[in-house]
């Protein structure tokens, strides 16, 4: 027999191959079946497949049942000396991210308990007794004596159900029970037998129509692309109950749970998943990208024991893709790259992530070249572009990179690479335009570090417990240098979670920190008195859109009791307020509920936060003049319905954070729909509001700083 031969991939097309004609007899007329000459096959399969027996199965431990073939081993590409790592996956892991595609199907199948004799709806009322107290092998047993024949939620045939079996390595002792049931049904979702359903629902490909073909192949109550049934009419009465959109709905939400499992640990767990929500969280899995073809480059060599990679270094090539790899295939030149990236998208590898090229001099040790196809004066093409970033989230994933360690060449040695494909000129060595495309794609992907800032400035996060002394040890400097650069922080002794403490500042930083905020000239003066009804505010802005100010700032009336409170209005005077059930800042409504940041900056803190329900706080990147101070200014934006930004994530003027809502500290709908925004700063050890007024009419004029602790 040919050694290349997969006798079990046989068996399972030969099933598929049988049970559609099965399913096309049903369908017509069933009476001409006996003169088909394809009845033979069909009774020799069922013939053979009576013969294959249950093998023995270890014990192991619940939950540690894996998956096979179902597409979750990893392996590098061009790395055909490794063996597969298979992972073990936690179906239960799997099942939470797909068990909203499972009840959607079990809703137009049957219950845990369901079975028929080959027609739908002929055998009424349970299996004495109940399935689900039944071995997997009973149930087989009962289907070879055509005492039932599709059986459970998924209504799993005779066909199907081995096929099934043998995906999850379930044995056939373990009970026809509810989970066991799921996990038959996910390796129908996810294994050989619809491979168009299942490298759809893993993200390998975007073919809907082809997945929901495949589904409706697999299950009667699921209408094909053209809302008809597959088997809509068949001798077994089979008729599609569910319409197209909620199918592909469902088929779209089950594939972006999916697409949430993280691969970075043993086992594949499920991230924080937002079944109904765009946003999906902060742990979104990144597959590697295709590679075109692995040409081994001689100029390699081991990293050394103990090295890991913590670097990706980008280059350019000077001259074509053939050239790029002759260079890399010759010896004598003595130089390589891991991958390179031609103009039309296609990746090259050309030496294994786990060994050394020779691409970076002091760095190659650690790092990771990658190479891209373009001449003197050329920019990064769009496909090169996709490629690029789609390779280097994928290496921040797999081997947990931060943001300062994605660096041109230029920043590793003296050199004009990687010329100006991101639109820096060749002799420019402060890279803006590198740095802002460094932030835009990868900072919410970069495994997070206490240097939040680019290469060179370094910025931390005051976390629960932190002191300044701590903080200091923790970057190996001094408490004295951290209050020499840090000149906002006037106590020690008071600092608070979420503050940004500068750890470290390198010469030449100050000329690369930008600010893109931009004055917001808002069309109306903001109410600083009670508002109701009559007096609402409304107004259109092309950045923060339809918005109607139902809520004067610091207005003193109609909202919780507050304490004493310091505010800065919008004569820019500082007025310390009696205790009433005044507002904090101002509230207002968005039409599009789409709460958008007015000021670009940092992400200081996200989630929930008692009576404010789901808050957002962000640091700007500009800077307020109070007494011919700077001061540093914060937002931070309340009860919202979802949030869409996380601690740490850069974020610019107008981008969207989240979703207005009514949250608070018991649930979601404590209060009307709308936005609490206040603006906040510190001065002499005090929280202070500001009308955010006061602070975009100093951005108007010019006389306000550009923040030293924005990101670029």
């Amino acid at each position: 027999m040919d050694s290349n031969f997969d006798l079990d991939l046989a068996i399972d097309q030969a099933c598929d191959r049988a049970q559609r004609f099965i399913d096309e007899l049903r369908k017509n007329k069933p009476q001409v079946a006996a003169s088909d000459s394809r009845m033979g096959d069909v009774r020799l399969l069922d013939a053979f497949l009576r013969q294959i027996p249950y093998p023995p199965q270890p014990d192991r431990p619940i939950g540690a049942i894996p998956l096979q073939g179902l597409g979750f081993g990893i392996v590098q590409s061009g790395d055909n000396s490794a063996p597969l790592r298979q992972n073990p996956v936690g179906l239960g892991s799997v099942e939470k991210g797909l068990k909203p595609l499972l009840n959607f199907i079990y809703s137009g199948e049957g219950g845990y308990d369901s079975y028929n004799r080959g027609r739908a709806g002929d055998s009424p009322g349970r299996w004495p007794g109940g399935l689900q107290k039944l071995t997997i092998a009973q149930i087989m047993e009962l289907q070879d004596q055509n005492e039932i024949f599709a059986v459970g939620a998924a209504q799993f045939i005779p066909t199907t159900l081995p096929m099934a079996l043998k995906e999850t390595q379930l044995k056939g002792s373990d009970l026809f029970n509810a989970v066991n049931q799921d996990r038959l049904a996910v390796a129908l979702l996810l294994g050989r037998k619809r491979p168009k359903l299942a490298s759809y629902l893993k993200g390998d490909n975007n073919d809907l129509d082809a997945a929901q073909t495949d589904l409706a192949h697999e299950w009667a109550s699921v209408p094909l692309p053209n809302g008809k049934g597959a088997f809509d009419g068949d001798s077994a009465g089979n008729k599609a109950t569910k319409n197209v959109p909620e199918v592909r709905n469902a088929l779209q939400l089950a594939r972006s749970a999916l697409m949430t499992i993280n691969i970075n640990g043993p086992d594949i767990k499920v991230a924080n998943v937002h079944i109904n929500d765009a946003h999906h969280g902060t742990s979104q899995t990144v597959l590697k990208p295709k590679i075109k073809e692995f040409i081994q480059s001689p100029n390699c060599n081991s990293r050394g024991q103990g090295v890991s990679i913590n670097t990706v270094v980008i280059h350019y090539t000077t001259g074509g893709l053939e050239s790029a790899i002759n260079t890399f295939k010759n010896p004598k030149e003595k130089v390589s790259a891991h991958y390179i990236i031609d103009k039309n998208g296609d990746i090259y590898q050309m030496v294994k992530d786990s060994d050394r090229a020779w691409h970076a001099e002091q760095a190659n040790a650690s790092s990771i070249g990658i190479e891209h196809v373009a001449r003197d004066g050329d920019r990064l093409t769009d496909a090169q572009n996709s490629s690029s970033v789609q390779l280097i989230k994928w290496l921040i994933s797999e081997y947990n990179i931060t943001l300062a360690n994605i660096k041109a060449h230029k920043q590793i040695l003296p050199t004009s690479c990687p010329g100006t494909i991101f639109g820096d000129a060749v002799n420019d060595t402060i890279l803006p335009k590198f740095k802002d495309w460094v932030a835009k794609n990868f900072s919410k992907s970069a495994a997070p570090s206490g240097q939040l800032g680019p290469s060179g400035l370094g910025l931390y996060i005051v976390q629960g417990g932190d002191t300044l002394s701590s903080i200091a040890s923790l970057h190996d400097t001094s408490l004295e240098e951290i209050l020499r650069i840090n000149p906002d922080v006037n106590d020690p002794d008071k600092i608070f979670i979420g503050q940004q403490i500068i750890v470290a500042r390198v010469d030449g930083d100050d000329l690369f920190i930008s600010s893109n905020s931009r004055s917001l000239n808002l069309p109306v003066v903001i109410s600083e008195q009670q508002l109701g009804p009559p007096t609402y505010q409304d107004f259109s802005h092309p950045l923060l859109g339809n918005v109607t100010i139902t809520g004067g700032y610091m207005e003193p009336h109609l909202h919780s009791r507050k304490g004493p409170l310091k505010a800065i209005f919008l004569n820019e005077v500082l007025r310390t307020l009696e205790p009433s059930g005044r507002n904090i800042g101002i509230d207002y409504d968005v039409q599009d509920r789409k709460v958008k940041a007015w000021y670009g900056g940092v992400v200081t803190r996200a989630g929930n936060e008692g009576g404010y329900g789901r808050r957002v706080h962000v640091q700007l990147d500009i800077k307020f003049k109070y007494q011919g101070r700077p001061f540093t200014v914060f937002q931070a934006y309340a009860h919202l319905q979802q949030i869409q930004v996380s601690q740490g994530q850069k974020i610019s003027q107008g981008q969207q954070i989240g979703v207005m809502g009514g949250s608070g500290a018991s649930g979601d709908n404590d209060y009307p729909p709308h936005v609490d925004l206040s603006t906040y700063l510190f001065v002499e050890k005090e929280m202070v509001q500001l009308n955010p007024q006061a602070l975009d009419r100093q951005l108007a004029s010019g006389n306000l700083e550009k923040s030293q602790k924005s990101l670029t």
